[in-house]
């Protein structure tokens, strides 16, 4: 069953996203997820700097976007689709980030070499993990790459990186 844009829509109005049935379109899950984001609070002035999404079938989804305000301060809103067979919980998490973890952030994920990434990683597997990063910073270098089964080397590093930013 394919998440089209009628259930993108659907689950927009209802907040949440839905749970696909079949084994295949736990990625359709995945993407809606990316796409409907729920941070409510945030104004067009606030600008997106830091996209990090990762899930994988029968592991749940999370995606991390944060933001940096007007004042220089940045939010951090973590979006977690817990998924099984039963059902589907969503959960959704607001972090207020001073900008020193931020910057922590960003001259540890440089050291790690992740503004080098190439544009796409993929493993022949099913049932893999996907994820995908991107990052706008206006002090650091774009960065726009995905995964599918496969990552490069300091991946696990980011992952651990991005716990302060609400990354469970």
């Amino acid at each position: 069953a394919q998440l089209g844009e009628r259930g993108v829509r659907n689950a927009e109005a209802r907040g949440s996203i839905p749970l696909c049935s079949t084994k295949n379109s736990q990625r359709q899950v995945f993407l809606a997820a990316f796409c409907c984001t729920q941070g409510k609070d945030l104004n067009m002035s606030e600008q997106l700097v830091l996209t990090f999404g990762v899930g994988g079938y029968c592991k749940g989804n999370q995606t991390v976007k944060t933001y940096q305000l007007e004042d220089g301060s940045y939010r951090s809103v973590c979006t977690r689709i817990y998924s099984s067979f039963l059902g589907s919980e969503t959960e959704e998490v607001v972090i207020d980030l001073e900008k020193e973890i931020v910057q922590e952030f960003f001259d540890a994920a440089q050291q790690l070499g992740v503004f080098e990434w190439e544009p796409k990683y993929y493993a022949k597997c099913l049932d893999g993990q996907d994820w995908e990063l991107e990052i706008d910073h206006p002090d650091y270098p774009k960065v726009k790459c995905r995964g599918l089964s496969a990552h490069p080397s300091a991946f696990y590093d980011l992952m651990d990186l991005l716990s302060p930013l609400g990354l469970k």
